[in-house]
């Protein structure tokens, strides 16, 4: 029998076992926060009961950089310069329910955007590219019916972040 054949035949009265059972049996405490990532000091996890924290619709973006040179009376001629900033974008759900704070968390990503703190990105245990610098933080509000923040979601814009280096051959040896 398969897990949602479980979950039917145990009905809600039986749904949290079910749900503890059949993480069990995939090696998971459903009581813990599994984390699935972090953001600085923001950790996102997920959990069977509370302290969830998630992200969704991310997307990471990778361009070149062109060069187009007008030719006269010719079609223009295009140049490969190199790798352009690779950007990513992540949408974030903060939720009172769920056991996170939502307006503390939005501040602390507010004040990453704010101070141009140099980020590293981690997901399943693994660094995503370098080094990260959020470029915009974007947040939209539901409330309870007392009007305090029931959750936010959270749309996030970064940039890869390079350190300029010394290296004469990169930047024609500006720096040196």
């Amino acid at each position: 029998m398969d897990w949602k054949s479980k979950l039917k035949k145990a009905g809600m009265k039986g749904l949290t076992s079910a749900i503890n059972k059949y993480a069990k049996a995939l090696g998971v405490n459903p009581g813990a926060a599994n984390e699935i990532g972090s953001l600085g000091d923001v950790t996102f996890k997920v959990a069977a009961y509370n302290d969830c924290l998630t992200f969704d619709e991310y997307k990471r973006s990778f361009k070149a950089r062109i060069a187009k040179h007008d030719i006269i009376a010719s079609k223009p001629v295009l140049e490969f310069q190199g790798p352009d900033i690779t950007t990513l974008t992540l949408g974030i759900k903060l939720r009172k329910w769920l056991g996170v704070n939502p307006e503390s968390c939005l501040e602390i990503l507010r004040s990453y955007c704010e101070t141009g703190e140099v980020l590293t990105f981690v997901v399943s245990g693994k660094p995503v590219g370098k080094k990260w610098l959020i470029e915009s933080v974007e947040a939209t509000a539901t409330h309870y019916i007392d009007g305090t923040v029931a959750g936010l979601d959270v749309n996030l814009s970064m940039q890869e972040y390079y350190e300029a280096t010394t290296n004469s051959r990169i930047l024609g040896g500006v720096l040196t």
